[in-house]
This record gives structure tokens, sequence and C-alpha cells, in this order.
């Protein structure tokens, strides 16, 4: 992660439009599942909600310094649905969950 706006991480080469950030946002669960019509202005939803924490203009610091541990990792996945991977690896893909992204891993 980088310096800049969420925005800018997701879609660093400015390829693609807001409507497939949004979607990417939702289907991590970065934001709340606004509908198309409720968002509005800045591509920011007109109700922000407890999940809808972040906007495509909200800042990330270097290295993503003001995101958890897990915040982090939902980024990254987001990056990757924007991209339309089709292969995806993830490495102890529980082990960065936290309370802050409303979930909490279970030690067995």
């Amino acid at each position: 992660m980088f310096s800049g706006t969420l925005r800018s991480n997701l879609d660093p080469f400015n390829q693609f439009d807001d409507a497939r950030l949004w979607d990417v946002l939702k289907r991590s669960y970065l934001v709340d599942n606004a509908k198309p019509q409720d968002v509005v202005g800045e591509g920011e939803p007109e109700s922000v909600g407890s999940a809808s924490r972040f906007t495509l203009d909200t800042v990330i610091e270097d290295e993503g310094n003001n995101l958890s541990v897990g915040q982090r990792s939902l980024v990254s996945l987001a990056r990757a649905l924007v991209k339309d991977s089709k292969v995806l690896i993830l490495d102890e893909a529980t082990g960065t969950t936290d309370s802050a992204v409303g979930l909490v891993s279970q030690k067995r």
C-alpha cells in the first residue's frame, strides 16, 4: 500500500470507473451494500453506516499505517477484485482478521 487515496490504491492507473470501484468495496466488505442511486457527489454514499467507514477519497497513509491489519488485507482483496484476477494466493488468510473489520479468528 502507498500513500494517497483508497481510489489510487485500488486503481493506480485510473483505468476503472467509480461504479466498478464501489462494487469491489462492497464485495470486499469495506463499505455497506449501498444502492447505486444512493451514491452522490464525490463517489460517496448518501448515508454512511457503521460499515461504510471508507470512501474512494479516504486518505491512506504510507504502507497503510492508518488502517488495521485486517483492513489492509481487505484493501488487498479489493485490489485483486478490481483487476479481476483469476488466481489469488492467500497465505494464512485468517491470520490478519481483527475486530476492526468485524472478524475474529478462532484458535483451535
